[in-house]
């Protein structure tokens, strides 16, 4: 049961917390239900930061094609200088935007 738990995201001292309300004859199915809820908010907003993440990362990956594609052979398409001029998804909402302003 607690192997379980622990994968599903209870911290040990979670569980304590849990064991210690049913130990003193408590009913602690709620508060575990609770729990297991904030857990499950947590990782949908995480799995939208990725997914986030991946879209911007994947737009940056199409400017870089397209700037190594219009370099001559042999230079420098300097792509990582580009990211200073562009925002990341977490100021944005996924939305690539270049910043305002004088670029290097």
């Amino acid at each position: 049961m607690v192997r379980h738990a622990l994968r599903l995201g209870f911290t040990l001292a979670e569980l304590a917390e849990i064991l210690r309300t049913r130990d003193r004859g408590g009913a602690p199915c709620k508060r575990v239900l609770e729990m297991l809820e904030g857990k499950l908010d947590s990782l949908k907003k995480h799995i939208a930061e990725l997914q986030s993440m991946q879209k911007y990362i994947g737009q940056i990956a199409g400017d870089w094609r397209s700037k190594l594609g219009q370099t001559r052979p042999g230079g420098r398409a300097d792509l990582l200088h580009s990211l200073l001029a562009a925002t990341g998804p977490a100021a944005t909402n996924g939305k690539h935007q270049p910043r305002r302003g004088k670029q290097r």
